[in-house]
């Protein structure tokens, strides 16, 4: 019975990585494609022999940022984030704080921009970058300070809420960089 529930697991694990990166990225990319009808902006093109570098150098530190969150969350807060999946999410216990949670509340979310962005670049998708980006920002955004927040205080409480104060929600920024231990220029 027990080895049931563990083949039950690892097949919603499957479905919720297929969603995430298999699925997504091909409806980002379409998306992408038709948006092209109706923009004008070439920025990929501009890019030149950098577009391909640069996209898979995104796309390398998109991989990076998304498993270092995930593993941080196996291992130090003894959870993980699918929740597509009914009855599969299993919260952190722990507030991730460190590691690539030092520097953004959620760097798997980051590392998907990355990775998606440098599909985009790969491609040569501008609809993916210059429309489907910012969406994706946004739809995070929102999903993170309106949604998961409530969650998130009701779980850590006042360490959630110092956290917050000084780490920016996505994209680091001028609250992750107050807690650098020296001042930047300085020397």
């Amino acid at each position: 019975m027990k080895w049931i529930n563990k083949r039950d697991e690892i097949l919603r694990w499957i479905g919720s990585i297929g969603i995430f990166y298999i699925i997504v990225p091909i409806a980002w990319l379409l998306t992408g494609r038709f948006y092209e009808n109706f923009i004008t902006i070439d920025i990929i093109s501009k890019l030149g022999q950098a577009q391909y570098p640069l996209g898979i150098l995104l796309c390398l530190f998109g991989v990076f940022l998304i498993y270092s969150s995930f593993r941080d969350q196996l291992r130090l807060g003894k959870g993980h984030p699918f929740d597509i999946i009914r009855g599969l999410s299993r919260p952190t216990k722990i507030l991730l704080t460190n590691g690539v949670y030092y520097w953004s509340r959620n760097p798997m979310n980051l590392g998907d921009m990355f990775l998606f962005g440098g599909l985009s670049i790969i491609v040569n998708c501008n609809g993916g970058l210059i429309i489907n980006l910012p969406l994706y920002y946004l739809i995070v955004w929102i999903n993170s300070n309106y949604l998961e927040r409530p969650i998130l205080i009701g779980r850590f409480g006042d360490e959630y809420i110092e956290y917050e104060k000084n780490t920016s929600t996505i994209i680091p920024g001028l609250r992750t960089l107050r807690k650098l231990p020296f001042k930047i220029g300085s020397v």
